[in-house]
């Protein structure tokens, strides 16, 4: 039987409930559980409301006369940040229903994502894929060519901390040294946090290193109208002091900080860390279990339902602390895999449309 016209577009505010009807047709097809907190009221707050934290694109079907039949397959993905590199896109779902597969409908939503992320000025797109979605996983390994990152090289893990032990997180908090206050980054901080970062990168042995300054990482997160992070930093104020020609204070040095940001998937609104670092003559003091409880909190008030993150395997202590505070290794206990697709495979994959 020939199939009728499929038309691909990103979904408007009026599309709220097509987008809502799939989603709750795809998360069983998927394996996985749509979250009781994702409803259409949600989806318009979360996709068309003040804070945007995510993009969805719709396949029509499309009668001989130009109307449309239904939709038959969507695409959300939203935003990632990376300290190293800047702003990028993850895809994390792409659903083409069973009566109109192998038309290639699902490549031409992934391309208008990526296209629309490159527009964005994105510089990297990733998924993140459970293996019990293996015909999804194979997908994104062949028709996108993406590196798996949990297979080979830099061998990373998803984490999530959520139900009973993020929502009840911030009571659970340690107090810092009283010389550390732990407080919202300001334009000044950037260049203590870019060191900060260059740390990180040394202690991961990670070559290529870090490609932002400190003016690019202010702007992405204070100075942009919409930024694209939260920036919280942990401040020495015992070893700041006085200007000697204004009297003024100045900061003390920044001795760590935590970087995320919101992003949006079946399981509902969650809080991305990027990055958590703290110095190691710091450590034991409760200064990283502070700002962690810091993104929580603020996710808490947002809305979200979920903590989630990134590690490096070889990374123990982190993956001890983040375990130890009841954090879920995704990839240990669900088999979940993080993709990317570079920059210039991103241009290529959308040239082939």
């Amino acid at each position: 039987m020939m199939m009728s016209e499929v038309r691909v577009r990103e979904a408007e505010q009026g599309d709220v409930k097509a987008v809502f009807a799939l989603m709750q047709e795809a998360a069983p097809a998927m394996h996985q559980e749509l979250h009781p907190s994702i409803t259409p009221q949600a989806l318009k707050e979360f996709g068309w409301g003040d804070k945007q934290l995510f993009r969805a694109f719709l396949a029509e079907e499309i009668n001989e006369s130009g109307e449309v039949k239904g939709v038959v397959g969507f695409a959300l993905s939203h935003h990632l940040y990376s300290t190293w590199e800047g702003f990028s896109s993850c895809l994390r779902h792409l659903y083409v229903a069973p009566t109109h597969r192998r038309h290639g409908i699902g490549t031409r939503l992934w391309r208008a994502a990526v296209r629309a992320s490159l527009d964005e000025g994105c510089i990297r797109c990733e998924c993140f894929v459970p293996e019990s979605n293996a015909e999804g996983l194979q997908y994104c390994l062949k028709v996108g060519k993406m590196q798996d990152l949990t297979a080979s090289g830099e061998i990373w893990h998803l984490f999530a901390i959520d139900g009973e032990t993020f929502s009840t997180y911030p009571h659970c908090v340690k107090q810092g040294r009283s010389s550390v206050r732990i407080r919202p980054a300001t334009g000044e901080d950037f260049t203590g946090v870019e060191q900060l970062i260059q740390y990180l990168a040394d202690y991961e042995e990670m070559p290529d290193g870090p490609k932002l300054d400190a003016k690019t990482l202010r702007y992405h997160a204070v100075e942009r109208n919409t930024p694209w992070c939260m920036c919280w930093v942990a401040e020495d104020i015992a070893r700041g002091g006085n200007s000697s020609n204004t009297g003024e204070r100045k900061s003390g040095p920044i001795v760590g900080y935590v970087i995320y940001l919101y992003l949006m998937s079946f399981e509902g609104c969650s809080v991305y860390m990027e990055d958590l670092f703290v110095m190691p003559s710091y450590r034991g003091q409760g200064i990283g279990q502070s700002l962690w409880s810091i993104a929580i909190q603020d996710g808490l008030k947002n809305g979200a339902r979920r903590c989630e993150f990134a590690v490096l395997k070889e990374n123990t202590p982190s993956i001890g602390f983040y375990k130890s505070k009841g954090a879920i290794d995704l990839t240990e206990k669900k088999g979940y895999h993080l993709l990317r697709m570079q920059h210039a495979q991103m241009v290529k994959f959308v040239e082939k449309a």
